[in-house]
């Protein structure tokens, strides 16, 4: 009996030791770094399995350093909450979930700024307070932000020069993200929650998804598909920018669209299929790439810039319109697919053309075939003024113009 007691009195002391020391719970009262003890009032920094608190008016600083909790929550009281970094070998893993600032509470706030070469993952989610501008993200230095997915719909978010990796099936809140630096879909489904613009580069990792959800998608620079899948439904795809541009394959029912304003181009790597194909970049190139087909089932409108025909098979299905933009045929080859068709009201130089499909195609401006031209029954062909620069002419299937 007396050896049960005698346990029992070290059972209880052991587990009100561990109570005062604080095990599994850390609180920030002091800013500090995070790998100094007097930032958790004395008790030891931090590990995997500590849930981690930052009181108003304290700011956290994760400095050259590999750090560790289970959660985080970025503020609770009035005030503001924050957790920075500072150097560029700094690290914080977050097996759970980051919560900034307090739902209940506008006045609570939670920030997060980032630092070049900071990396912050968190094994959860971030999650904003949903009552006011509760929380902000900051990536204007740079620095990793990888997360399985964000549930935070106010606050302030600055993408800058930062990467963000995803890595899990999420939706994008609509109300803050309308843009990122890098983006990376690196698993599972992300669906946009609005339309996006991207600053730096998107990459889709094999067997990860990006649904636009419809919604209008921008490039600054470069995307790549890594054999992951890539839904744009009826999403309008905009190139623009200053940068050279590598833009992998797509499909999307609605407008792609070259807005660039200098001449440094973008190029397709792969076949893209639209409704539409829009060019109205000033100053602005857009190549169709090496040996690729692209099939536009609407218009070819001409306003400003330059379309680059590479080696690639361009087929449209509309009209043409407009007059501003230059066409540069190079090696490449226009085919018109559709029915009654308008190919333009200015002067158009091609290295080859085809006319299919059916209906009658009007050219209402001198046109020139540099190498081969086809007609493809049962299409009649109104000319105008058409000249050949010793083309080849094909009448197929016994047409003529």
């Amino acid at each position: 009996i007396a050896k049960y007691f005698f346990m029992k009195r070290i059972l209880l002391f052991a587990v009100l030791l561990m109570f005062q020391l604080g095990f599994g719970q850390r609180t920030a009262s002091v800013s500090g770094n995070w790998n100094d003890p007097v930032t958790w009032g004395g008790l030891s920094v931090p590990t995997s399995t500590d849930a981690v608190t930052i009181n108003a008016g304290v700011t956290v600083t994760v400095n050259n350093t590999n750090a560790f909790c289970a959660s985080l929550q970025v503020g609770t009281t009035t005030g503001t909450a924050t957790l920075t970094f500072s150097g560029t070998t700094s690290q914080l893993t977050v097996s759970g979930n980051v919560i900034l600032g307090n739902s209940a509470n506008a006045n609570i706030r939670g920030d997060i700024t980032f630092t070049s070469g900071s990396v912050l993952i968190v094994n959860g989610s971030v999650t904003n307070g949903n009552n006011g501008a509760n929380g902000t993200i900051t990536m204007t230095a740079g620095g990793e932000l990888r997360t399985n997915s964000f549930s935070t719909s106010t606050g302030t978010w600055t993408p800058g020069s930062g990467t963000v990796n995803l890595t899990a099936t999420n939706t994008l809140p609509s109300s803050i993200f309308t843009s990122f630096n890098n983006l990376n879909i690196n698993s599972g489904t992300t669906t946009m929650g609005t339309g996006l613009t991207i600053n730096g580069n998107l990459n889709i990792a094999s067997g990860a998804t990006l649904n636009t959800n419809n919604s209008g998608l921008t490039f600054l620079r470069d995307f790549t598909n890594n054999g992951g899948t890539f839904i744009a439904g009826s999403s309008t795809i905009t190139l623009s920018g200053t940068a050279t541009q590598n833009i992998a394959g797509f499909t999307t029912t609605g407008a792609v669209s070259m807005i660039k304003t200098i001449g440094d181009p973008a190029t397709f790597t792969g076949n893209v299929n639209g409704g539409s194909l829009v060019i109205n970049g000033s100053g602005g190139k857009l190549n169709l790439g090496s040996g690729l087909t692209h099939t536009f089932t609407g218009d070819w409108t001409r306003t400003r810039g330059e379309l680059k025909g590479g080696s690639s098979l361009l087929k449209i299905g509309g009209n043409v319109s407009g007059t501003g933009s230059t066409f540069t045929a190079d090696t490449g080859t226009v085919e018109f697919n559709g029915g009654n068709q308008n190919l333009g009201s200015s002067a158009i130089t091609y290295n080859n053309l085809i006319l299919s499909g059916s209906g009658t195609k009007t050219l209402g401006a001198v046109t020139t075939v540099s190498d081969t031209w086809s007609i493809v029954a049962p299409v009649k062909a109104n000319l105008g003024t058409f000249t050949t620069h010793g083309a080849k002419t094909l009448w197929l299937h016994g047409n003529g113009p």
